[in-house]
């Protein structure tokens, strides 16, 4: 029934002449959105099946981005229908050549996506009237952060070759969306938390392929962090922080075996400015202390000169009547860091959270 529904209008003699038709548009969108049902309906016991017959169409799908690059609905659907399927397959159940198959329609869609996009001018005020502004950008960046999660569902059965493909598709994909995305965009909670999140399962599963992103793309990601660490979503703190952990971690770990990170310094010393910023002068949620706490430590191990010059200048900002307990509550503080980043210290973060009941009470007050 799916078959014939969509090879009805796209095996027409006339279907070039007639695809903007709305009887036609609406039967494509609706073959689509079939389709998109049988991805929904993925399990252990049917992905072979469902993915094998969704297969046969996938270039019919690519070509559809284009020949519909000036209908948003069509596109859309199709995107969709890609998002539910990376979060529903289990790509350990297929062959390599499937999974083949599947990563590259995935960067041809995708490339299609950016290509329609590329010169389009959106007016922000009717998006955020929309009930899902953006979607087409949302679907886009919740489908790259489906296949980041394929990649580590299964950690036994991956492979270098999985993982290198994984990358190649996220990094692309990552490549044509970002610059799509603007600070007036991330205002919109929903969009933001999904930017957030596909920057940090990017950075958790690969670190090592930072450098190698264009300088304006790179920038994009880290100035990204960086408003997450300030946003007023506790959500997106946390999903930046456990962003930033890692990313902290690795660089150290790649510094004690003589391999440099000078790409990542300036950046590191922009987060451990904000999030001291975040946790002694702003509103702080307590949900957050935990992963604040994780990626204090990661930071102030991997930029320690840089930590002590923030803590003597904010100490010599403050009026002379509490500088000496603040040196002191920094004292106890830094009596509880280890001297080598760790993740999960409990005694750090106890000493954290004492910490900010302390200095919190004077700063936020005075």
């Amino acid at each position: 029934m799916i078959e014939d529904k969509l090879g009805s209008v796209l095996q027409r003699p006339d279907f070039q002449q007639v695809y903007q038709r709305g009887d036609i548009t609406s039967s494509v969108i609706g073959a689509l959105e079939m389709f998109d049902g049988l991805a929904l309906a993925c399990q252990y016991s049917n992905t072979r099946t469902i993915f094998q017959f969704c297969a046969r169409f996938f270039e019919s799908f690519v070509q559809l981005m284009t020949v519909y690059k000036s209908v948003p609905e069509v596109q859309l659907a199709i995107l969709l229908l890609f998002a539910d399927l990376c979060k529903r397959i289990d790509l350990g159940l297929l062959s390599d050549r499937d999974r083949q198959m599947l990563f590259h329609t995935i960067v041809e869609v995708v490339k299609a996506f950016g290509v329609s996009n590329q010169h389009t001018k959106r007016m922000h005020s009717q998006e955020v009237e929309q009930d899902k502004p953006y979607a087409d950008i949302s679907t886009v960046l919740v489908m790259l952060s489906n296949i980041v999660s394929l990649s580590v569902e299964d950690f036994s059965r991956k492979t270098t070759d999985d993982n290198a493909d994984v990358a190649h598709v996220v990094l692309v994909g990552t490549n044509i969306v970002i610059p799509m995305i603007d600070m007036e965009m991330l205002k919109i909670p929903s969009l933001c938390q999904q930017y957030i999140q596909l920057i940090s399962h990017l950075i958790q599963v690969f670190p090592d392929k930072l450098s190698g992103l264009p300088t304006p793309l790179f920038l994009n990601l880290m100035a990204s962090l960086e408003y997450g660490i300030r946003h007023d979503i506790s959500d997106v703190n946390i999903l930046t922080l456990h962003a930033i952990t890692p990313l902290t971690l690795w660089s150290c770990q790649q510094n004690v075996g003589g391999i440099e990170t000078e790409f990542l310094k300036e950046p590191l010393q922009k987060f451990l400015q904000e999030l001291l910023q975040c946790l002694l002068f702003q509103h702080l949620d307590s949900n957050i202390v935990d992963a604040a706490a994780d990626a204090l430590l990661a930071l102030i191990c991997a930029q320690r000169s840089v930590y002590m010059l923030l803590a003597n200048q904010i100490i010599a900002q403050q009026p002379a009547d509490i500088q000496s307990r603040l040196t002191h509550a920094f004292q106890k503080l830094d009596h509880a860091t280890p001297p080598q980043p760790q993740r999960s210290v409990p005694e750090f973060r106890e000493a954290l959270l004492a910490f900010l009941m302390d200095v919190r009470a004077v700063l936020r007050v005075k």
